[in-house]
């Protein structure tokens, strides 16, 4: 029985009592076993109460404005976490009328690889980063992004607006490369000999965007066009 004892506590416990009685073996016993349960509570607290500070520390080295060179007013986000977590990206909108375009995505990571849409021409944007990680916490960071202007962007003027005030969607027309919000922004252009999408019908007509056929505006190919 002493050499079961011995077996089960460390060999450091093992050589400081090699020499005593069996009743002190039994009592070092309890004692290792009381030292090794505490250890294992800790490890167990470390990896399970991760709390997040307030910012995830991005920079403007996380974003990279339009990466395939088509498409002039979107960007990608790229950084790491250290929990997992569902990121919430906000395009601020310009001036006290602009349209704010934002899109959470559902999917808990740790690796983030996104799309910025809705970046205004010519402006320095507001781009919003909240990470929402649960119980570990919650970071807020605000990155800059500036645009240069769009060479031969068409003008457009409202002439009757009946979308609520918040509307953020955004309105394509055929044979024009711009998408735009429903202050008559530009928010989206496209910069590649892709025209297929864009032609004029065959009447002569344009085709506009109309609420019953949309696309994700947030689908990451939506950024690489």
């Amino acid at each position: 029985m002493v050499y079961q004892v011995i077996k089960n506590i460390p060999v450091v416990g093992a050589m400081m009592i090699a020499d005593k009685l069996p009743s002190v073996l039994t009592k070092f016993k309890l004692v290792s076993l009381l030292l090794v349960g505490i250890s294992a509570c800790n490890s167990n607290s470390n990896s399970t109460n991760v709390v997040i500070g307030d910012s995830l520390g991005l920079t403007s080295t996380n974003i990279v404005l339009d990466p395939n060179g088509t498409a002039p007013l979107s960007a990608e986000l790229s950084f790491t976490t250290v929990v997992a977590g569902t990121v919430t990206l906000t395009v601020e909108g310009k001036g006290p009328q602009g349209i704010p375009i934002s899109h959470t995505f559902a999917e808990p990571a740790t690796e983030f690889r996104l799309p910025v849409l809705g970046l205004y021409p010519e402006h320095i944007n507001q781009v919003v980063v909240e990470f929402d990680a649960g119980a570990a916490g919650s970071a807020r960071d605000v990155l800059e992004v500036a645009t240069a202007a769009l060479a031969d962007a068409p003008d457009i003027e409202i002439l009757v607006n009946a979308l609520a005030s918040d509307d953020s969607n955004v309105f394509m027309f055929s044979d024009q490369q711009v998408a735009f919000d429903s202050q008559g922004e530009a928010r989206w252009a496209l910069r590649s000999d892709a025209h297929h999408i864009y032609r004029k019908r065959p009447n002569g007509l344009f085709l506009a965007s109309v609420s019953e056929s949309s696309i994700r505006y947030h689908d990451p190919k939506f950024a690489s066009y």
